[in-house]
């Protein structure tokens, strides 16, 4: 069984864990809506956590500036053009989509033995999500 979610949202990376003077820790805000929102689109999926070892493949879009020439947004958009290399690093948004996804489509991500992520731009910000058994044959599944 394999799960696929496109959701139509912002990246947002894992953000740091904060404190208060008084030492009690929180997780920032914008990761926590980010999160409840990933959460939210998994659930609308239907789909019951899976079991056993996951792989799992999370592709992160994010628009192009506005401020780079025509020639330099065609060259981002095309295929194997111009990736993506400035924050938030892949591992922090890969980090926020395990927790976000983290009793829903697994109980625990300690199943995922198996991850591939990328970070690309594209006309608009998206997030595509892959989850399935790790006994799987993933190679040409494209997200």
């Amino acid at each position: 069984m394999m799960i696929t979610l496109n959701i139509d949202a912002e990246p947002v990376a894992k953000g740091r864990a904060r404190s208060t003077r008084g030492g009690v820790h929180y997780t920032p805000e914008k990761t926590r809506e980010f999160e409840a929102m990933i959460k939210r689109h998994a659930l609308a999926s239907g789909c019951a956590p899976i079991d056993g070892p996951l792989f799992l493949m999370v592709s992160f879009y994010s628009s192009v500036p506005k401020s780079w020439s025509k020639k330099r947004r065609d060259e981002a958009l095309a295929s194997g053009g111009i990736c993506k290399t400035s924050r938030p690093d892949l591992d922090n948004l890969v980090k926020a989509v395990q927790d976000g996804l983290n009793g829903v489509l697994w109980n625990d991500d300690a199943q995922i033995v198996d991850i591939r992520a990328r970070k690309r731009y594209a006309e608009k910000s998206s997030i595509h999500i892959v989850v399935g058994p790790a006994s799987v044959d993933y190679t040409g599944v494209c997200c």
